[in-house]
């Protein structure tokens, strides 16, 4: 009898603990859910900022430039990653879908400002149609960050999304029918015309290299002390940005013929140039860009040190190699394989001129402030009257400066506006000579 008793109160505290974790493991599921839901509700913020922030900045796309070639297998991802999603997109979030939404709100955010970018480097007529539909891609992608943070999978899916794809299907169709910033460049040559571009981009380093050493001569003869001093680093970081980028362009060919090899077949790398003409042309423009950007940077660092220019010019003509050799890094891996070798050793290639670029930067700064305060002015002989009138012809000169700043802001994005469409008719007319050249007489 006592056994029984004892058998009936073991079974009675089981079912009470089964009942209990039962208890327990919905209580932590629920939990769970409620966690994962936040979660994915602040990765939809995030991406809804992203996307709010790019339409926004829309306006200034046209203060930067971008090749097309670029951006249109860019606008093309896109796509596909949204024929992705909507084989697993269920009824509820899960982490693929997280991982694949953060890098649709991510890339479509660049896509955006990229397009409207290459639209206005290669045709300011074409920008505006362009730029309005990336207004509309990012109204819809907006629309579907919304839609997914309030958990309506079955109209993100059914709906949303498929209208999402067709708006950037739509900007995609005005990418594809912009003028190319080559104009009439004939196909049969881009490797002929590539091959030509690498060599004069080399020789304009290999004079850059030459007349930065002729520099530091020149400085080391005319100048001592402090002056001296601030023109070595100077000179020394622009040798070192140089150095980096021959390795980049050194990376970027071997880049470029490990992709031909790996993708002409049994063709000649002038069929396989002639078939990909587009991202060939993408590396004539990023060669050409970064032979003027060295020619450039020597004449800036000549003024600098000689005192015939300014330091400030340096910091420009630096920024200005910097973002040319990104296009030919970008340009030179858009074809490549993901696990290539040589991608890796370009990409560190790439990263070295960006930290020498930086370098540049922060030296300069660093020679202002070292020859701003070798002359630093002294006011304690001035009486109270003195000083009164000095302050307030300081603050009038202030203002004037606010207004001339204001004023060079706007003739700035003109002449950036004159530069692109200068640069299209010279690129025309290089083209037409090229053939001119080549044909039978």
């Amino acid at each position: 009898m006592c056994g029984c008793v004892l058998l009936n109160a073991y079974e009675a505290e089981k079912q009470k603990s089964a009942k209990q974790l039962d208890e327990l493991k919905a209580h932590t599921a629920a939990e769970l859910r409620i966690s994962q839901q936040r979660f994915f509700e602040s990765c939809c913020s995030g991406i809804e900022q992203n996307l709010q922030r790019a339409s926004d900045e829309l306006h200034s796309a046209n203060s930067i430039s971008y090749p097309l070639q670029l951006a249109l297998p860019a606008i093309r991802t896109q796509i596909d990653v949204i024929d992705k999603l909507g084989s697993i997109m269920q009824d509820e979030p899960s982490a693929e879908l997280v991982h694949e939404l953060t890098v649709l709100g991510h890339e479509l955010a660049d896509v955006i400002m990229c397009s409207a970018a290459a639209a206005y480097t290669v045709s300011i007529q074409h920008f505006e149609p362009v730029q309005e539909q990336c207004r509309v891609v990012a109204r819809e992608a907006l629309r579907a960050a919304k839609t997914l943070k309030d958990v309506k999978f079955s109209d993100a899916r059914n709906e949303v999304f498929p209208t999402l794809k067709k708006s950037i299907q739509e900007l995609e169709t005005l990418c594809v029918h912009l003028p190319t910033s080559s104009g009439d460049l004939d196909t049969e040559k881009v490797g002929l015309l590539l091959e030509d571009e690498m060599k004069r981009m080399d020789e304009a380093i290999k004079k850059a290299v030459q007349m930065i050493e002729d520099l530091q001569k020149k400085s080391r003869a005319t100048n001592s002390g402090i002056r001296l001093e601030v023109n070595e680093k100077i000179l020394d970081s622009c040798n070192a940005l140089m150095s980096a980028i021959i390795v980049l362009v050194s990376k970027s060919r071997a880049m470029q013929e490990e992709i031909v090899a790996a993708g002409r077949g049994t063709a000649s790398p002038k069929e396989f140039y002639k078939r990909n003409h587009q991202w060939t042309e993408g590396l004539i423009s990023a060669a050409k860009a970064v032979g003027v950007a060295a020619t450039v940077l020597v004449q800036s660092a000549d003024g600098a040190i000689t005192g015939k220019g300014k330091l400030e010019h340096l910091i420009v003509a630096s920024q200005e190699i910097g973002a040319s050799t990104a296009q030919l890094f970008v340009s030179s891996r858009v074809k490549a394989d993901r696990g290539s070798q040589k991608l890796a050793e370009l990409l560190t290639a790439s990263r070295a001129v960006n930290s020498c670029t930086a370098n540049v930067v922060a030296t300069v700064k660093s020679g202002q402030q070292k020859l701003n305060d070798s002359e630093t002015l002294d006011f304690s002989r001035l009486s109270l009257h003195e000083a009164k009138k000095e302050e307030m012809e300081s603050q009038v000169r202030v203002l004037e400066l606010e207004a001339e700043l204001t004023k060079e802001r706007a003739r700035f994005a003109q002449l950036r506006k004159q530069h692109y469409h200068l640069a299209s008719l010279v690129a025309n007319e290089n083209g037409s000579a090229s053939s001119r050249e080549e044909s039978p007489r």
